[in-house]
């Protein structure tokens, strides 16, 4: 992602996700390609898929935190940041 090929990245990672048991770590790096593609609604479902498996995934509840900012969830975010402060 860092080498500005965040598209083959998200190809990677949603083939990655659809394995039969996905880790929480693909759906958090899933989630943070999707920002850098500005694609903050697939962002947020990335992370959230990340908590159902890893419920203190730090990473991921500050990339929720992030993604629902600049979807202009302003109060969804609050919760978020709020919950990434107590981890």
């Amino acid at each position: 992602m860092d080498l500005g090929r965040t598209a083959e990245a998200i190809e990677a990672l949603q083939r990655a996700v659809r394995l039969p048991e996905p880790t929480s770590e693909s759906y958090y790096l899933l989630g943070q390609a999707s920002l850098q593609s500005g694609d903050y609604l697939r962002a947020k479902e990335s992370f959230q898929r990340a908590i159902v498996l890893l419920p203190d995934h730090t990473q991921a509840v500050f990339g929720l935190y992030t993604a629902c900012l600049r979807l202009g969830l302003t109060e969804e975010a609050a919760r978020y940041r709020e919950q990434f402060q107590r981890l």
